[in-house]
């Protein structure tokens, strides 16, 4: 089962995720919201989140063009390399806020693998 996301404590998860919002303090959250990241079981992109650190804050790109999903957004890290997109019925929901230029931040929340089951969840926040 290698590689795996190290166990961390929930109390210690909890301090970092503060800390991470401490850095955006710039204005006061308006939503929270978790969700995974659709496309990350493909192996390449599995292996780039667990490379992520603990809340690690994340790229978004509104992929207008994308054939699949109008409202399609990406999710990357800050080196430019994908870790997937949001769910279709996510991105319904945050994409005409990024449209419209609202401050949304993403954190990497976790990265598990477990049998062959992989999955990353995200930490969505929406500043007023």
């Amino acid at each position: 089962m290698w590689p795996f996301k190290k166990r961390i404590s929930p109390e210690i998860r909890k301090a970092n995720y503060l800390q991470a919002i401490k850095a955006n303090e710039h204005t006061e959250i308006l939503k929270e919201d978790v969700c995974a990241i659709a496309g990350i079981h493909l192996y390449a992109r599995f292996l780039e989140a667990c490379k992520c650190s603990d809340f690690e804050e994340l790229m978004l790109v509104r992929e207008h063009e994308n054939k699949y999903d109008k409202n399609a957004i990406a999710i990357l890290r800050f080196n430019k390399v994908i870790l997937g997109y949001f769910p279709a019925e996510e991105a319904a929901k945050f994409a005409p806020l990024i449209d419209q230029g609202k401050v949304i931040r993403v954190y990497l929340a976790y990265a598990v693998e477990s049998d062959n089951y992989k999955q990353a969840v995200i930490r969505v926040i929406q500043y007023k």
